[in-house]
Protein backbone atom coordinates (compact mmCIF):
# COMPACT_ATOMS: atom_id res chain seq x y z
CA UNK A 1 0.00 0.00 0.00
CA UNK A 2 1.43 3.45 -0.99
CA UNK A 3 1.65 5.90 2.24
CA UNK A 4 0.24 9.11 1.70
CA UNK A 5 3.89 11.00 1.45
CA UNK A 6 4.63 8.54 -1.87
CA UNK A 7 2.18 9.61 -3.24
CA UNK A 8 3.17 12.18 -5.69
CA UNK A 9 6.31 9.43 -6.19
CA UNK A 10 4.34 6.94 -7.32
CA UNK A 11 2.11 8.24 -9.31
CA UNK A 12 5.14 10.01 -10.96
CA UNK A 13 6.71 6.20 -11.50
CA UNK A 14 3.20 4.85 -13.14
CA UNK A 15 2.86 7.48 -15.13
CA UNK A 16 6.14 6.63 -16.59
CA UNK A 17 5.87 3.09 -16.75
CA UNK A 18 6.27 0.91 -20.59
CA UNK A 19 2.69 -0.50 -19.43
CA UNK A 20 0.23 -0.73 -16.79
CA UNK A 21 -2.65 -3.25 -15.46
CA UNK A 22 -5.10 -2.22 -13.27
CA UNK A 23 -8.13 -2.73 -11.82
CA UNK A 24 -10.32 -1.37 -9.14
CA UNK A 25 -11.66 -3.87 -5.96
CA UNK A 26 -13.48 -2.93 -3.37
CA UNK A 27 -12.91 0.10 -0.25
CA UNK A 28 -11.70 0.87 2.63
CA UNK A 29 -13.46 3.41 4.67
CA UNK A 30 -15.33 4.83 1.52
CA UNK A 31 -12.32 5.82 -0.51
CA UNK A 32 -11.45 3.05 -4.11
CA UNK A 33 -8.69 0.37 -4.04
CA UNK A 34 -6.81 -0.14 -7.00
CA UNK A 35 -4.27 -2.78 -7.32
CA UNK A 36 -1.83 -1.62 -10.18
CA UNK A 37 0.67 -3.87 -12.11
CA UNK A 38 3.31 -1.78 -14.23
CA UNK A 39 5.49 -3.35 -17.03
CA UNK A 40 7.62 -5.97 -17.07
CA UNK A 41 4.91 -7.15 -14.80
CA UNK A 42 7.37 -9.74 -13.40
CA UNK A 43 8.07 -8.82 -9.55
CA UNK A 44 6.80 -7.67 -6.67
CA UNK A 45 8.17 -4.63 -7.22
CA UNK A 46 5.91 -4.06 -9.99
CA UNK A 47 2.79 -3.97 -7.72
CA UNK A 48 1.38 -1.05 -5.90
CA UNK A 49 -2.13 -0.81 -3.81
CA UNK A 50 -3.68 2.70 -4.18
CA UNK A 51 -6.33 4.04 -1.78
CA UNK A 52 -8.99 6.78 -2.84
CA UNK A 53 -6.25 7.66 -5.95
CA UNK A 54 -7.25 5.87 -9.64
CA UNK A 55 -3.95 4.94 -11.48
CA UNK A 56 -3.31 7.04 -14.77
CA UNK A 57 -6.28 6.31 -17.63
CA UNK A 58 -8.21 4.32 -15.31
CA UNK A 59 -12.37 4.44 -15.46
CA UNK A 60 -14.55 4.20 -12.76
CA UNK A 61 -17.39 1.34 -12.36
CA UNK A 62 -18.99 -0.33 -9.21
CA UNK A 63 -20.74 -3.19 -8.44
CA UNK A 64 -20.03 -6.75 -7.81
CA UNK A 65 -18.70 -6.95 -10.96
CA UNK A 66 -16.97 -3.84 -11.50
CA UNK A 67 -12.98 -5.35 -10.84
CA UNK A 68 -14.24 -7.83 -14.21
CA UNK A 69 -15.48 -4.75 -15.70
CA UNK A 70 -12.34 -2.13 -15.39
CA UNK A 71 -9.82 -4.61 -15.38
CA UNK A 72 -7.64 -3.07 -18.05
CA UNK A 73 -4.62 -2.77 -19.97
CA UNK A 74 -4.39 0.90 -19.14
CA UNK A 75 -1.69 2.04 -21.42
CA UNK A 76 1.59 0.97 -23.27
CA UNK A 77 2.81 -2.91 -23.71
CA UNK A 78 0.52 -5.43 -22.52
CA UNK A 79 2.04 -8.85 -20.65
CA UNK A 80 3.64 -11.25 -22.94
CA UNK A 81 1.58 -14.25 -21.17
CA UNK A 82 -0.73 -14.41 -17.97
CA UNK A 83 0.58 -12.98 -14.52
CA UNK A 84 -0.67 -15.18 -11.68
CA UNK A 85 -0.41 -13.21 -8.43
CA UNK A 86 -0.71 -14.66 -5.12
CA UNK A 87 -2.49 -12.38 -3.15
CA UNK A 88 -3.46 -14.89 -0.30
CA UNK A 89 -6.59 -16.00 0.25
CA UNK A 90 -7.33 -15.61 -3.57
CA UNK A 91 -5.04 -16.35 -6.54
CA UNK A 92 -5.55 -13.65 -9.70
CA UNK A 93 -4.75 -14.30 -13.29
CA UNK A 94 -4.27 -11.15 -15.70
CA UNK A 95 -4.21 -12.51 -19.53
CA UNK A 96 -2.02 -10.64 -22.03
CA UNK A 97 -5.45 -8.83 -23.03
CA UNK A 98 -6.29 -7.60 -19.05
CA UNK A 99 -9.00 -10.69 -18.93
CA UNK A 100 -8.80 -10.91 -15.22
CA UNK A 101 -9.94 -14.43 -13.25
CA UNK A 102 -9.96 -14.24 -9.46
CA UNK A 103 -9.92 -18.12 -7.85
CA UNK A 104 -10.37 -18.45 -4.09
CA UNK A 105 -7.44 -19.93 -2.27
CA UNK A 106 -8.94 -19.85 1.30
CA UNK A 107 -6.03 -22.03 1.87
CA UNK A 108 -3.33 -20.58 0.61
CA UNK A 109 -2.15 -23.80 -0.75
CA UNK A 110 -0.99 -21.82 -4.27
CA UNK A 111 1.99 -19.52 -5.46
CA UNK A 112 1.92 -17.33 -8.04
CA UNK A 113 4.62 -15.28 -10.14
CA UNK A 114 4.55 -12.78 -8.24
CA UNK A 115 3.21 -13.29 -4.16
CA UNK A 116 1.94 -10.28 -2.46
CA UNK A 117 -0.13 -11.70 0.48
CA UNK A 118 1.42 -12.77 3.62
CA UNK A 119 2.51 -16.53 4.17
CA UNK A 120 -0.22 -18.82 5.46
CA UNK A 121 -1.50 -18.48 8.52
CA UNK A 122 -0.72 -14.65 8.43
CA UNK A 123 -3.70 -13.33 6.71
CA UNK A 124 -6.50 -12.42 8.38
CA UNK A 125 -6.60 -15.67 10.28
CA UNK A 126 -9.83 -17.60 11.16
CA UNK A 127 -10.61 -19.03 14.32
CA UNK A 128 -11.40 -22.70 14.29
CA UNK A 129 -14.96 -23.09 15.39
CA UNK A 130 -15.77 -24.90 18.43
Amino acid sequence: MVRLSDTKKTLKSLEKSTGLVAWRQGQLRGKDIWHVLKYPYETKEDFVTLVGISPPGAKIATGPASAYIIAARLFGKAPSRTVKLDMGIQDISISPRARIVFTPDPQQLTKGDITIGSSKGKVFPLEKSK
